[in-house]
This record gives C-alpha cells, sequence and structure tokens, in this order.
C-alpha cells in the first residue's frame, strides 16, 4: 500500500468519534464490580466510551486478552503516527537514492 490517504481518512474519522489513546477494559463487567474469572476484555476510548465491548463469558465480547490489547494498540491516532513514519522514511530513501546516483554520475570517470 503506498497511497495512505484513504487509511488516514479512517483513522481520522475514527478519532473523532473514539478518541485516541485506547485501553483494554479488564474487568468484565464495569468497575463497580470485581473481576469475573471469565470475564472478557473490552476496549475503551480515551473517554472512557466502550469502543468494543465486552461481556461476561466467553460468548460474548473480546475473549483473548493478546487481542484486546492489539486492538487497543492499533488505534487511529497509532495508525496515523505509522502513516507519517512511513512517509517520511519514504522521503529520506528517496532523497538518499537522489545523492548515491549523483555521487555515482559524478565519479563515473573514474572507473
Amino acid at each position: 500500500m503506498t497511497d495512505h490517504t484513504e487509511l488516514k481518512r479512517l483513522a481520522e474519522d475514527a478519532d473523532r468519534q473514539m478518541p485516541s489513546p485506547w485501553f483494554v477494559h479488564r474487568d468484565g463487567m464495569g468497575s463497580e464490580f470485581p473481576p469475573h474469572p471469565e470475564q472478557n476484555y473490552g476496549i475503551d476510548d480515551a473517554r472512557g466510551w466502550a469502543v468494543a465491548w465486552h461481556g461476561v463469558g466467553r460468548n460474548s465480547g473480546i475473549w483473548l486478552e493478546e487481542v484486546a490489547e492489539f486492538i487497543a494498540a492499533a488505534n487511529p491516532g497509532a495508525i496515523r503516527a505509522l502513516i507519517i513514519e512511513n512517509e517520511t522514511l519514504r522521503k529520506e530513501r528517496d532523497s538518499l537514492r537522489e545523492d548515491r546516483d549523483g555521487l555515482l554520475e559524478a565519479g563515473a570517470h573514474l572507473l
């Protein structure tokens, strides 16, 4: 994927609705309840609103903590930061290629 325009737009739209960063909600039923032994995990946005809901029992919500951690880490702000880093590295790569090509051309008579 070289054009990130649509992904950027989606991340910006999502961040307006569910602001980054996102956090794993681990208590299974809400802060007023003790953790349930078969709790599910949810994802909350920076306001504490549910991004991905959770429930009790292994038949609803996100039932693997590792999956919840990944979803929380892959929030819109993180995606936008990765896109910016990718674009910066591409520009740097292109500049280095131009420098290399110029040096090769300038020194071609030495070969």
